[in-house]
């Protein structure tokens, strides 16, 4: 985040969501005020894509998964992850390789609708527990 705080941040999520909340944690952590980050929210990854492709931001905040194609083709460079470790398949450090002290993990859930039966939560707890054991 060298140089002008103000340069144009993408991320796919609204304000406060993920995106938005590495983005400023990435400031604070190289020492910039998180309010003076310019961050842009784009609905989507294609929009997030056409904007960075097309110079409306500078970088973007988004998911290794979600421009996976573009990164193997050249089209996009990943600067760096937030992970704790790097990511399989893509040739970029970490933050703190790089020499910022920030960490960062998405969450995903797993949600279902009100009122689900006793049976349908046991048949998907098992499932994710049948996930959670397998390799993958």
């Amino acid at each position: 985040m060298a140089g002008d705080p103000r340069t144009p941040v993408a991320g796919g999520s609204s304000a406060g969501g993920p995106d938005h909340r590495a983005a400023h944690l990435l400031a604070q952590a190289v020492g910039v005020d998180p309010r003076a980050v310019d961050y842009r929210t784009f609905d989507g990854g294609g929009d997030l894509l056409a904007a960075l492709l097309g110079g409306r931001a500078a970088f973007a905040v988004s998911s290794s998964g979600e421009f996976r194609e573009q990164i193997q083709a050249g089209q996009l460079r990943v600067l760096a992850v937030t992970s704790a470790r790097r990511v399989p398949g893509i040739d970029a450090p970490t933050l703190r390789e790089g020499g910022v002290d920030l960490e960062f993990a998405n969450w995903r859930g797993l949600v279902a609708p009100p009122g689900i039966s006793p049976a349908d939560r046991q048949a998907l707890t098992a499932m994710v527990d049948a996930l959670h054991r397998s390799p993958g």
